[in-house]
């Protein structure tokens, strides 16, 4: 027969440590204010098929032309400005801008489309739209320049809480 080994009994835990003094608990007066992130412009691009010249004389009945195979520039690498931390938008503002894109996808040209708007945000816009890269444009089968409107919307911010 086969002795019988009883475990010894469990020792107590011992008791928790309270401290007599701990720092009270302080909310601060003033809550400290985080920087606000940087919100990124929105972009669309509508393209401006034909020349100038071209889009005239389409809407002139019977000099209208048979349009040729034309497909528009297509981004592929699009770059959208960040509102400046220290701008203070009211309200969103919107900056057009007309960029023409070369037979090689690359933004030959860059001018203000809309008037009005904040020279700061203009020139922000600018220099994003100089880096963007398009697959060119095609009109039947061979690369050619072709012009944008590329729309950019800048974020207002909502008033500051007092």
């Amino acid at each position: 027969m086969a002795a019988v080994v009883t475990p010894p009994p469990a020792e107590a835990a011992p008791p928790p440590v309270i401290a007599e003094s701990l720092p009270p608990i302080t909310t601060p007066a003033r809550a400290e204010r985080l920087p606000r992130p940087l919100a990124k412009a929105i972009v669309t691009v509508e393209p401006v098929s034909g020349s100038k010249l071209g889009r005239i004389v389409s809407h002139i009945p019977g000099l209208r032309r048979k349009p040729k195979d034309f497909v528009p520039a297509r981004p592929i690498r699009q770059v959208a400005p960040s509102v400046p931390a220290d701008e203070h938008l009211s309200r969103d503002v919107p900056v057009d801008l007309r960029i023409k894109v070369d037979p090689a996808g690359n933004v030959a040209e860059v001018e203000q489309a809309s008037h009005g708007a904040d020279r700061e945000l203009v020139r922000l816009a600018s220099n994003a739209a100089r880096e963007w890269q398009f697959v060119p444009a095609r009109r039947n089968d061979e690369t050619v320049s072709s012009e944008l409107i590329l729309h950019f919307m800048f974020p207002g911010s909502p008033p500051a809480a007092p």
